[in-house]
């Protein structure tokens, strides 16, 4: 990797970790996900300049990262292999798709139902929430 590719990669989570206070905030005080909304805003800006903004929706991945977590298929959180997601995702970018959504599907109608009827997914996860709490009690994802 050339000086200028390492440069190419640092700047924008450089940037992005310093912007994550503004987005979280924006995010809060407007009631969206502060993440889709850069991306989109990222992908509007650089339009027509060779540069594919993409958002990547991986969802539970079995590594290192979630070896703490008790939260498992029951609880909706069932663990994909890393080569399985990988291999999605980057079919996702040769297909310049700008949403990549790798999760399972009862994982997804648990979003599209989010973005319906959150009430909906509010009374759903209700009965759960006990078990959902002791599941990622000891979890340190990173």
């Amino acid at each position: 990797m050339t000086a200028l590719s390492k440069m190419a990669l640092l700047a924008p989570v450089l940037v992005t970790r310093a912007a994550l206070p503004h987005l979280r905030a924006a995010g809060a005080l407007h009631g969206h996900a502060a993440l889709v909304r850069f991306g989109e805003a990222m992908r509007r800006e650089l339009y027509g300049s060779g540069v594919h903004v993409a958002s990547v929706y991986p969802g539970p991945v079995d590594t290192p990262m979630m070896a703490t977590t008790r939260a498992g298929a029951d609880l909706g959180y069932a663990l994909r292999p890393v080569d399985q997601v990988a291999a999605e995702i980057l079919a996702g970018l040769e297909e310049r798709r700008i949403d990549i959504n790798t999760q399972l599907p009862e994982r997804r109608e648990m979003e599209y139902l989010n973005a319906r009827d959150p009430l909906a997914l509010d009374a759903a996860l209700a009965p759960k929430l006990g078990a959902l709490r002791a599941a990622v009690s000891t979890h340190r994802g990173i």
